[in-house]
């Protein structure tokens, strides 16, 4: 498949995908310490052979009435 041939695959219906480095370098630059956690997950998987690493991005919030400090509001996607 071309190069052409791939890109028109991935904008099918008018939309388009960003380049996945891109991508994963703009979700990482969201992390307060640059997203070294994802990082630090990516390296246990490959340290353990895993053949896929998934990560899944939820943007639904959650209410903050029951939780142990008000200081973790922040994580709630409120």
């Amino acid at each position: 498949m071309s190069l052409k041939t791939k890109k028109n695959a991935r904008s099918s219906f008018g939309q388009s995908a960003p380049p996945f480095i891109d991508y994963l370098k703009d979700i990482l630059r969201r992390y307060p310490d640059g997203g070294q956690i994802l990082k630090e997950l990516i390296q246990n998987a490959d340290d353990a052979r895993a053949t896929k690493v998934v990560f899944i991005h939820d943007e639904r919030s959650y209410g903050t009435n029951s939780l142990w400090t008000e200081e973790l509001g922040k994580y709630q996607g409120v």
